[in-house]
């Protein structure tokens, strides 16, 4: 089996990742604001890619009014007609953290901190990118010695479906890296982010998201128009 390493935003496709692989809210009761107006991949600790304009998105009542904030920079928009949002920040340099403020003409907001900025990859792939760090060579000393609050992770559950959808299947949660939660994380990505900041240094943060599913086809992680493109796949995706 090859090994499957993790892929870098170069250095956009982080933000890509953010933007364009996990899609806006579903649409819902425009009557009835949701829970919560940022998108649940915009929580505490959460890493967003450095010098590259920053999209952040997510859902309030339709037609309001929003203003959105992290730092000195504020941009304002309005919902569409399903109460869909999406802005995009201005780009920012390696730092934090920050908080990332989000208010409503009709008075909801929502707050989440501990925000750094760096480089965000997404670790995907097979078993060989599965593997727990509990599992890999001296894990009990390299666990021990993995507190580093600028190395930050969040993993993606196991869930298939025949559509894209708005929403991961299960919650999700940024953690930085401890003795707490690292044993449990990809070791290639845990390694790779470690072995990353030897040369880009701690003052650059590095947010991993880890969402592979071992013995997987590489066909079920493509798009539509991505396995329509190599056409041998026309008719079991227009049975889909």
């Amino acid at each position: 089996m090859k090994t499957h390493r993790p892929h870098h935003s170069s250095p956009a496709l982080g933000l890509v990742l953010l933007a364009l692989a996990i899609p806006a809210y579903a649409s819902g009761d425009a009557e009835t604001a949701p829970p919560r107006l940022l998108h649940e991949i915009f929580q505490d600790h959460a890493v967003l890619q450095r010098d590259v304009p920053i999209p952040v998105w997510g859902a309030a009542r339709a037609g309001e009014r929003i203003s959105v904030t992290i730092g000195a920079q504020t941009v304002d928009a309005q919902t569409d007609p399903s109460g869909h949002w999406r802005i995009v920040l201005p780009a920012m340099h390696a730092g934090g953290p920050f908080a990332l403020q989000i208010r409503t003409a009709s008075g909801q907001r929502q707050s989440i901190g501990d925000i750094l900025v760096g480089d965000v990859f997404l670790c995907s792939g097979q078993s060989n990118m599965e593997f727990a760090v509990r599992g890999s060579l001296n894990a009990a000393r390299e666990i021990a010695a993995s507190k580093n609050d600028t190395i930050r992770l969040l993993t993606v559950a196991h869930a298939s479906h025949p559509a894209p959808q708005a929403h991961f299947q299960a919650p999700v949660a940024w953690s930085a890296a401890s003795p707490a939660t690292v044993g449990d994380f990809s070791a290639a990505c845990y390694y790779f982010a470690r072995d990353l900041q030897k040369s880009l240094g701690t003052q650059v943060p590095v947010g991993l998201i880890h969402a592979s599913w071992g013995g997987s086809r590489i066909e079920p992680w493509l798009s539509d128009a991505g396995l329509r493109s190599v056409g041998a796949f026309d008719a079991r995706l227009d049975l889909l």
